[in-house]
C-alpha cells in the first residue's frame, strides 16, 4: 500500500485471474519502500542503496543465551534480512541495486531503517537535507501514499515516539544526512550520497497494511 499497490488486476481482458498470488511484504520492507517511492516520484534516481535496521526483538530468537547461539535479553545482534530483496522485487528498477543488514535490539516493538543511497536529480537543490525532506513531507500529506509515510519532527526519536503509529515509515527528518558527490551522472545531473532514518512500529503497522490493502482488494474485485 502506497507503494505499488494501484497495480493490483483482479482480472484480465478476458475475465481470467490476473493477479493471483499476492504478498504484502514485511515491516522493513515497507519502511524501506515507502520513502524509496516517494522520492522516486518527486525525480529523484537512486542508483545503489545499502540498508540496515535496528530490530525489535522476533521469534527467531532463543531469550537467553545458550552455547554459540545469542539470547535477546541485554544484547544487540547483528542478522540477515530479506527486506533489501522484497524491496527491489516491489519496486524492479532496484534490483541487484540493493543489500543490508539487520541489527536486533532487546525491545518488544519500534524499529528504526536507515537507508543510504546514491542518488541524482535534474535540480541539485532536490538531493540536499532541506530538499529530501521537503519530498518526504509532502509525500506524507499525499493521498498517492495511502497514509503509509509518516514524518517526525523532533530532533531525536525513540520507540516511545514509534510504538503506537500506523504508518509504513515515519521519516525522522533530524537524521536525514546529503553529502554532494564530485561527479555526475551519466545524463550530466548532480549526485549525492543521501542517508533517511524511517521508524516503524513492527507490530502495529503491518496490520494496517494488511486491512488497507484487503480493503482495496475487495473494492477492486466485487
Amino acid at each position: 500500500m502506497g507503494v505499488n499497490h494501484e497495480l493490483y488486476k483482479p482480472f484480465d481482458s478476458i475475465g481470467n485471474p490476473y493477479h493471483v498470488d499476492i504478498a504484502n511484504a514485511s515491516c522493513t520492507t515497507k519502511a524501506l519502500a515507502t520513502p524509496i517511492k516517494a522520492l522516486m516520484n518527486a525525480g529523484i534516481t537512486f542508483y545503489a542503496v545499502l540498508m540496515d535496521t535496528a530490530h525489535a526483538a522476533t521469534n527467531t530468537q532463543r531469550v537467553l543465551q545458550f552455547a554459540d547461539v545469542y539470547g535477546v535479553l541485554d544484547e544487540l545482534q547483528t542478522a540477515k534480512t530479506g527486506a533489501a530483496i522484497a524491496t527491489a522485487e516491489l519496486i524492479p528498477v532496484l534490483e541487484h541495486l540493493m543489500d543490508g543488514y539487520a541489527i536486533r535490539a532487546p525491545v518488544k516493538d519500534g524499529s528504526f531503517a536507515n537507508i543510504f543511497s546514491v542518488v541524482s536529480a535534474d535540480d541539485s537543490e532536490k538531493i540536499t537535507v532541506t530538499g529530501i525532506n521537503k519530498r518526504l513531507e509532502e509525500a506524507s500529506r499525499c493521498p498517492q501514499t495511502m497514509g503509509r509515510l509518516a514524518y517526525f519532527r523532533g530532533m531525536e526519536a525513540g520507540t516511545t515516539d514509534i510504538v503506537g503509529n500506523a504508518a509504513s515509515g515515519i521519516i525522522v527528518a533530524s537524521k536525514t544526512k546529503s553529502i554532494k558527490l564530485p561527479f555526475p551522472d551519466s545524463n550530466g545531473r548532480p549526485t549525492a550520497l543521501i542517508g533517511i532514518c524511517s521508524g516503524y512500529d513492527n507490530e502495529l503497522g503491518p496490520s494496517r497494511d494488511l486491512a488497507m490493502l484487503v480493503g482495496d482488494i475487495a473494492r477492486k474485485t466485487f
